[in-house]
């Protein structure tokens, strides 16, 4: 009975007012934010962990709408949340906040729908799942690593137990996952190795936390197979948790060996790879070119009319002229490529990585040219000319054989079509070399005939939506109606080194417009110019810079450079000084295309730099991308805290252009402002903004 009393007296311990301040300052100091929000989405309460977490005070928030704080909600969306949660009650929902400095990051929001003395509420209990999000992004970086690994891989728990295996486990040894969990990895022992080598291995793992090396397993059909094995010991706090072993099989490198052992590899006359090696070797650079995405090539060299030599000077000095023609052919090559004599009068050549079909062609020509001059032989000089035949990876097969074969094809129709010349495989390859090379040839008259132009592209405030620079851009009108894509003669102009006249051509150019633009029209629009590589290594570009300023009149402050991260990252130092000599005259420099190269942010903090551009691959997606958003936001409050400037490039759409303006992006360019204009139609452009009187 005491107990009784003593348990009531408990529960009346707290009146009424009491427990409602109780629970108002349990929900003010909840550690998650909560706030209950009316039909028009207006805030009707909002804890002090809500503020926190958005940076408003309490009176601001209870003035606002949640549509202020979630900027992807829509007054639809509320409405058809509204009547969700009217029915079920509850629900949650991923949802994106933006706090009051700017700042943006995923929220999980759980709402509940909630009747008080009338009056309708949503009752939001919300949790910044940022570092989650993370984690969870990391958890499938990892398991996609692990699942796509070419490499089989093997984790044990600290007794050695399986504990999980990926899809290339299964393909080498024919254990499934399901046969293998749990196992031991004895499973896959061959008994090829006394129980010594184990003993060693597994010292040397308790020794250093590591071993790799040559061992042979059994698959599961009982066939035992050689594999590099890389075993590691995964460690907490000192303690060993799990073991990972990583292991490709080398069955195949060593069927290979074991044939290149049994057989002759080389040439017995000249010394030279043979068809079987070449093959090999081929095959493996397949493989790495593949992976690495490059081009190769294959070149067949046939000796024309090598049997009348046979026929009239014997076998005798036909193999010493074989032996040096083999000796020019190698003379032509890189390191990097392989020569072979497949046998008779004809010569095989490999060539590792190269950029294009024009790299093949440069050798072919250059081979051909050194065969003008004589060989000497035993007291003779001998004339020998080549057809060759010339075949490139993957366009042309992606195979050794393929790419043999088709070499061979070309070398033929080449000596059909007059011997002592080259054909590529295709003819449309040859059209394609023969256009570039003209290419080239009418890149290097083009300025003297005038046929470079500057076209302007505008760049907007997002401040006060006024124009307020534009990016020079060059144009090639190589005849009438017919503009070369400045993708195509652009990395030619790098190549060739006409970049640094073309450059220079620009600058003058844009720099003379922008004055005569500022002066008629009143205005002090800013300039920005390209800066390639050869040109930002040239010591003499800021007096090249000093000297245009000076004959057209442009105040530096009406000037910018753009410079890609990759260029600036070839040498910091060099670069720094470079920046801080223009930033001493005025002119002032942005990073062009950020993102897409280094991304260092040690250059950001060590160079005298203005703005950065956020290159159009990150805005293209926007707002559908959540990865594009993400890095869109957080360069732009990257640069907000080191004092940067922020162009937006590619601006094509508003809804692109309504998310920027909502981060507080400076300027923004593209097509929804412009697309790039012929100097005339540019100023026509500025008078029909507003820019400049009518």
């Amino acid at each position: 009975m005491d107990d009784e009393r003593q348990s009531h007296d408990c529960v009346l311990r707290l009146t009424d007012e009491q427990f409602t301040r109780f629970l108002h300052f349990s929900v003010d100091q909840a550690a998650e934010p909560v706030y209950w929000i009316d039909k028009r989405g207006c805030f009707a309460y909002v804890n002090a962990t809500a503020c926190r977490m958005l940076g408003w005070s309490r009176a601001e928030l209870l003035l606002m709408t949640v549509f202020q704080v979630d900027r992807l909600l829509t007054p639809a969306l509320w409405e058809a949340r509204w009547e969700q949660l009217q029915v079920e009650k509850s629900a949650l929902y991923d949802v994106v906040h933006v706090a009051r400095d700017g700042r943006t990051f995923p929220v999980e929001v759980s709402a509940n729908f909630q009747n008080v003395g009338g009056e309708e509420f949503v009752a939001a209990f919300a949790r910044d799942v940022t570092d989650r999000r993370l984690a969870e992004q990391r958890l499938k970086l990892f398991e996609k690593v692990f699942d796509n690994a070419l490499e089989g891989i093997t984790v044990t728990d600290h007794r050695g137990d399986i504990v999980s295996v990926n899809p290339a486990f299964t393909l080498v040894t024919g254990y499934t996952a399901a046969e293998a969990l749990g196992q031991n990895p004895r499973i896959l022992k061959s008994d090829r190795h006394p129980s010594g080598f184990y003993k060693a291995m597994w010292a040397e793992i308790i020794k250093k936390g590591q071993w790799s090396g040559e061992i042979w397993n059994r698959r599961k059909s009982g066939e035992a197979y050689p594999e590099w094995l890389s075993i590691s010991a995964i460690k907490d706090r000192g303690r060993t948790t799990h073991y990972v072993a990583v292991f490709h099989d080398i069955s195949e490198m060593k069927r290979k060996e074991d044939k290149i052992l049994h057989q002759a590899s080389h040439d017995a006359l000249t010394n030279l790879p043979n068809r079987l090696l070449l093959s090999d070797l081929l095959e493996k650079a397949i493989s790495h070119a593949t992976r690495a995405g490059h081009k190769l090539g294959v070149i067949c060299f046939d000796l024309d009319n090598f049997k009348n030599i046979n026929d009239t000077l014997g076998h005798a000095m036909g193999d010493e002229l074989l032996k040096a023609a083999a000796v020019r052919i190698s003379s032509m090559l890189r390191p990097e490529d392989t020569v072979a004599r497949p046998g008779g009068d004809e010569f095989l050549v490999m060539l590792g990585e190269i950029a294009d079909e024009r790299d093949a062609v440069l050798v072919a020509e250059r081979i051909l040219d050194s065969f003008r001059r004589p060989f000497p032989v035993d007291g003779r000089e001998l004339v020998l000319t080549a057809s060759v035949g010339i075949s490139i990876f993957p366009e042309d097969g992606r195979t050794q054989d393929a790419l043999i074969k088709n070499a061979d094809l070309a070398m033929y129709r080449a000596k059909a079509q007059g011997k002592n010349a080259y054909q590529l495989f295709t003819p449309q390859m040859n059209e394609a070399v023969t256009r570039r090379l003209n290419l080239e040839a009418g890149l290097r008259r083009a300025l003297d005939r005038g046929e470079f132009l500057v076209h302007y592209q505008p760049r907007l405030s997002f401040v006060n939506m006024r124009t307020v620079g534009m990016e020079a851009l060059v144009r090639w009108r190589r005849e009438p109606g017919m503009l070369v894509p400045p993708m195509e003669f652009i990395p030619l102009a790098e190549e060739t080194g006409l970049i640094v006249p073309l450059g220079e051509f620009v600058l003058e150019t844009a720099c003379a417009r922008t004055a005569a633009i500022n002066a008629a029209m009143g205005l002090s629009l800013k300039v920005s110019v390209n800066l390639s590589a050869r040109q930002f290594s040239d010591t003499n570009l800021p007096e090249l810079v000093d000297r245009v300023l000076g004959a057209t009149g442009l105040p530096p402050a009406c000037l910018e450079v753009e410079v890609t991260e990759t260029v600036l990252m070839q040498n910091i130092a060099t670069a720094a000084n470079m920046l801080a000599q223009l930033a001493e005259m005025g002119v002032s420099a942005s990073i062009d295309d950020f993102g897409t190269g280094y991304s260092s942010l040690y250059y950001l903090k060590k160079m005298p730099l203005a703005a950065i551009k956020i290159d159009r691959s990150f805005i293209r997606d926007i707002p559908r991308d959540p990865s594009d958003l993400a890095i869109t936001t957080t360069i732009i409050s990257m640069c907000r805290g080191l004092d940067l400037a922020v162009v937006a490039e590619g601006v094509e759409t508003q809804e692109q252009f309504n998310f920027l303006l909502g981060l507080r992006c400076d300027e923004c360019q593209g097509y929804l402002v412009s697309r790039p204009l012929p100097a005339p139609d540019f100023e026509a452009f500025l008078r029909q903004s507003g820019n400049a009187p009518g």
